[in-house]
């Protein structure tokens, strides 16, 4: 596929469902938020850059680990060893949980 069909196709995908987000096209990044009817009050970030081959995306959830570090890092090493594609991080210092995958264009 090539990158600006790529664009294209998730700029459609965020129009038809109200994402909020931002272009930068000098970073070819997508920035913004949505919520979730699932986890009412919770805002979801995500940035999604788009390089010549591939699409990275970082997507960060309004969950902390607060004083949980070391059962959510264990979770999450669980759940990372039987994930196909993508994983899981946590940022120690704020407690923050991340997911992180790319993909093929």
């Amino acid at each position: 596929m090539r990158l600006d069909d790529a664009i294209q196709k998730v700029r459609q995908m965020f129009d038809g469902h109200n994402f909020k987000y931002k272009w930068d096209d000098a970073g070819k990044t997508f920035t913004g938020t949505f919520s979730s009817k699932s986890f009412p009050g919770r805002v979801t970030r995500f940035n999604i850059s788009f390089l010549s081959e591939a699409a990275v995306n970082v997507t960060s959830w309004d969950i902390r680990a607060n004083g949980q570090l070391e059962k959510m890092s264990l979770l999450l090493a669980v759940i990372n060893a039987n994930l196909i594609k993508g994983n899981f991080d946590l940022d120690v210092l704020t407690g923050e949980v991340k997911y992180r995958n790319v993909m093929s264009l």
